[in-house]
This record gives C-alpha cells, sequence and structure tokens, in this order.
C-alpha cells in the first residue's frame, strides 16, 4: 500500500491527476483497502479510477466496466446489494458493448450479478444468471477451466439455498473432480467445496458422510493454513456440530 501510494503521488507529479496510469493507481490501491476490509477507502479510489477512465476514455470502454465492477463487488461487501447490482448490471451492459458476443468479463458480470441475487434469496434469478456465466465459461474455454469449477460451485450454493440438496451435491461434486484435476487435492478451493460438500449432508442428516468431507476439509486446511485459521476452526465447530447434534 505505501510503494503504491508513493507511486501515485510521483505519477501525479510528473503526468498529472488525469492520466489513466494514476487511474491504475487507484485501482490497485482500492484493492488493497478491499482485501483489508476499508470499504469507504476502497470506495472513494475506485470512484476516482472510474472519474480519471471516463474522461480519458467515455463511457464505452472495458475500463469502465471493470471500473463499475469493482464498485459492484464493494457495495456488496458492504451489503448495500441495490447498489451492488445496480453498479454489476452497469459493468454488464458496457462489456457487451465492448467484446464480442462472449467474453471472460460478459461471464464475470453474469457470476457476479448471480452471487448478488443469492444474497437477496432470489434464487430464480441467481440460478438464471450463474447458468448464463457456466454456458459462456464453456463456450469460451471449453469443459475443463478453474472458472468452470466456479461455476459449479455457486450453482451447488443456489441449489444447497434452496434446499435441494441432491442438486446442491452433483454441482459441488462437478466442481470438486475439476478443482481436484486442475490444481491437486491438497488446495484451499478444494478444502472449501469439501466444507461445502458436508454441509449439504448435514443437512440432509447423512453424518457419515458429512463427517468424511469435514474431515477431509479440516486436514487440508490445518496442512496449508494452520491449526489456528479461522478457517480451520470454522471446519472443527462444523464437526463438533455434527457430532453433538
Amino acid at each position: 500500500l505505501e510503494y503504491y501510494q508513493k507511486s501515485l503521488q510521483i505519477t501525479e507529479k510528473l503526468l498529472g491527476n488525469k492520466h489513466p496510469d494514476v487511474a491504475i493507481l487507484y485501482n490497485n490501491i482500492g484493492l488493497v483497502y478491499s482485501s483489508q476490509n476499508d470499504y469507504n477507502r476502497a470506495l472513494e479510489c475506485y470512484e476516482n479510477a472510474l472519474l480519471i477512465n471516463r474522461l480519458v476514455y467515455g463511457d464505452k470502454h472495458p475500463s469502465i466496466a471493470g471500473a463499475y465492477n469493482n464498485l459492484g463487488a464493494i457495495y456488496e461487501d458492504k451489503k448495500n446489494y441495490a447498489q451492488a447490482l445496480e453498479y454489476h448490471k452497469k459493468s454488464l451492459e458496457i462489456s457487451k458493448l465492448c467484446y464480442e458476443k462472449n467474453h471472460p468479463a460478459i461471464a464475470r458480470s453474469y457470476n457476479n450479478i448471480a452471487s448478488v441475487y443469492l444474497s437477496l434469496d432470489n434464487y430464480t434469478s441467481a440460478l438464471k444468471y450463474n447458468k448464463k456465466a457456466l454456458k459462456m465459461r464453456i463456450e469460451i474455454f471449453g469443459e475443463v477451466h478453474s472458472s468452470i469449477a466456479q461455476s459449479y460451485n455457486n450453482l451447488g450454493a443456489v441449489y444447497n439455498a434452496m434446499g435441494k440438496y441432491p442438486q446442491a451435491l452433483h454441482y459441488y461434486k462437478a466442481s470438486l473432480t475439476l478443482c481436484e484435476q486442475l490444481m491437486g487435492k491438497e488446495n484451499a478451493r478444494v478444502a472449501s467445496i469439501c466444507n461445502n460438500i458436508g454441509s449439504v449432508y448435514h443437512a440432509m442428516n447423512n453424518k457419515e458422510q458429512a463427517l468424511y468431507y469435514y474431515e477431509k476439509s479440516l486436514m487440508i486446511n490445518t496442512k496449508i493454513l494452520g491449526a489456528d485459521h479461522p478457517k480451520t476452526q470454522k471446519v472443527k465447530e462444523n464437526i463438533e456440530n455434527v457430532l453433538h447434534n
């Protein structure tokens, strides 16, 4: 963060405060603030980046779509879902004007809109946009790609929230298979999906399978994150809930 801020000061002196490189630096600083959960400062940085990019490029440019996407993500983190939806839909609209029919940025917007709808418990719309994202990603990347695994996981989450557990398991397990194929069996995403599968089996009162997947998640998280990490502790709590409920 300190180096980005120093770079911003130097770049503004050399190039002026309305240069695209300044917008890039505001965006990078915003990403750091976002990762620190300092959403108000992140918002300010993203708004500055948007302002500069609109002055430089106009309203129909990939950088504008990216800026709206970042603003949507921050408002989602702040749980201001109406505002998040507005910005993600603006990002989608501009991406459709900038790119060919199928493009990762368009699929990303579908994915992000679905995420907001899931937070709003609008499962029909969440399914609709997740399926749009999955279809486009398969057309762009083929069946074996990390973004496909993400879409399968997202669909699993929607079906799980709807209480449609067989469908949730179908998509979660498809995501798990793909993640293990692409990334190996011991990484954070595999651990997360195993935890998700465990939660579905727990909801179905299948304690044996719930424990199997929770313990798999625990083993991976302990190895890569350590025993005291919050994610590791959360899986331990899930196991305790199965054992004592």
